[in-house]
């Protein structure tokens, strides 16, 4: 685990660092899983978002959008975090 924290000038730096997982690591780059976070994003919203990613739109933008379907940010099933 990494933990990433921001500098006042806007860049990265690494706060911790763990090298143990709780967790069972990919065996490869292109495995496809599906992670506890996504367990409620449905088909459809997830191929939403990957379309979104593809071209470019940022996580925020992405959230917006999603957030727009769904009547307003408060009733998004997901966290921002999630996808």
């Amino acid at each position: 685990m990494i933990r990433l924290l921001r500098t006042a000038g806007n860049g990265w730096y690494i706060n911790e660092f763990r090298a143990d997982h709780n967790h069972a690591l990919t065996e490869k780059c292109g495995e496809k899983v599906y992670w506890p976070s996504h367990k409620h994003i449905d088909i459809y919203t997830r191929d939403v978002i990957k379309q979104l990613h593809e071209n470019n739109a940022s996580i925020g933008k992405v959230y917006n959008i999603i957030g727009s379907f769904f009547g307003s940010m408060t009733n998004v099933p997901f966290s921002k975090r999630a996808h």
